[in-house]
């Protein structure tokens, strides 16, 4: 639980961003529902979990721990509802966490305005999920994330926006593909 001025320090580099929200730590490995999720010695076990804490319009920052694993399974399997967060992951190559699809019609929905997601990895667990994630709020941007299949599991639509999903940011990203979906 060490920080400087207010912004907590997780090794080296300055990934996490400063804010006058809250910070939230998301562990799989070390995580537990009944955790404050605070510091990086008590986090929460999911994104889901962090969404709660979170305060709309705050600049709350969401850090997801090396090694982080999650599965989306159901539509709408997390729901980015609060305006203003930062889902920010640490690590680099495959240590970075990783967000599983594991059922073709299990999304990820961001319905708040100005959600900034940087530095995960999306992963195609099954073959030809719909849509991926579902942008219906402004200001949405994804940073320096990758995006892959397993094997032959594919996509269909990585990423899909409603009308209301203006100044759309994605920058750094890679998108990769070993497979061409069967459906449209």
């Amino acid at each position: 639980g060490v920080s400087s001025f207010g912004v907590p320090i997780v090794g080296s580099g300055s990934d996490i961003p400063v804010t006058t929200g809250s910070y939230f730590f998301v562990s799989s490995g070390t995580g537990n529902a009944g955790n404050t999720g605070s510091t990086q010695d008590d986090p929460l076990a999911t994104i889901t979990q962090a969404l709660a804490k979170c305060t709309a319009s705050k600049g709350d920052v969401i850090v997801v721990m090396p090694g982080h694993t999650e599965s989306i399974a159901s539509a709408g399997g997390i729901t980015i509802n609060k305006i203003g967060v930062t889902i920010i992951g640490l690590g680099t190559g495959t240590l970075r966490p990783t967000l599983s699809w594991s059922a073709t019609a299990s999304t990820m929905l961001v319905t708040a305005a100005n959600v900034t997601l940087k530095n995960l990895l999306f992963v195609s667990g099954i073959a030809e999920v719909v849509t991926g994630i579902t942008v219906s709020a402004a200001g949405f941007s994804m940073i320096e994330c990758e995006v892959l299949p397993i094997a032959t599991n594919t996509w269909i639509n990585f990423l899909t926006t409603t009308a209301s999903g203006d100044y759309m940011t994605i920058a750094g990203c890679r998108f990769r593909t070993s497979a061409i979906p069967t459906g449209n």
